[in-house]
């Protein structure tokens, strides 16, 4: 499941989640049922608020499937604070991860979604902010 921003007919980010099993491998994994969060802004386009506008709006979504969405981020990334305003929490997985990209040291976060009537741009959103 997924979203992308446009801003100006540019494609400006993109926001998703998916579920993968244990056999993945894949560093945020908790458990067959919590997908993964992925998240991406042009660098240009960053401190504009639009990941921000994105995962409230996947939030949304994503809470009428699953409890949970985990995310890793490298330890020492200023990405860090961005997900913890976002209600994201340390989930201790028992063991220190490392990225399996270049063996960077990771944590896993994870934060726990909220139940909520699907709202879609056909309902009354502006369209020109949202795509279904």
């Amino acid at each position: 499941m997924g979203l992308y921003a446009l801003l100006d007919n540019r494609l400006v980010g993109a926001v998703w989640i998916r579920r993968l099993n244990a056999d993945h491998g894949s560093n945020g994994y908790i458990d067959d049922n919590t997908p993964i969060l992925t998240v991406a802004v042009i660098p240009e386009f960053r401190g504009k608020g639009i990941g921000s506008m994105m995962m409230d709006q996947l939030f949304i979504e994503a809470g009428a499937l699953y409890d949970y969405i985990s995310v890793t981020v490298l330890s020492d990334s200023r990405a860090l604070s961005f997900y913890e305003r976002h209600g994201f929490t340390l989930y201790n997985n028992g063991f220190d991860e490392k990225s399996f990209v270049d063996g960077s040291n990771v944590i896993t976060l994870r934060k726990t979604l909220e139940k909520a009537e699907i709202k879609r741009p056909t309902d009354g959103y502006d369209p020109r902010r949202w795509m279904d």
